[in-house]
């Protein structure tokens, strides 16, 4: 019973997440001496947007 409700909720968000409008954007992000580009795929509609970057710094020992 588990596995088809989790297959009817997958079926579900797939036909949603491809019926929903997607826009696409090159973006450009820069700190300091750093530039970080990418490409930034979102969701037309007005929803507050979160980008999250990791911690990339290397360190010398």
């Amino acid at each position: 019973m588990i596995k088809f409700i989790t297959y009817i909720i997958i079926i579900v968000f797939s036909i949603s997440t491809s019926l929903a409008q997607v826009k696409s954007e090159e973006i450009l992000i820069k700190n300091d001496s750093i530039e970080l580009s990418g490409t930034l795929t979102y969701a037309s509609e007005k929803l507050p947007l979160i980008i999250s970057i990791p911690d990339t710094r290397i360190v010398n020992l």
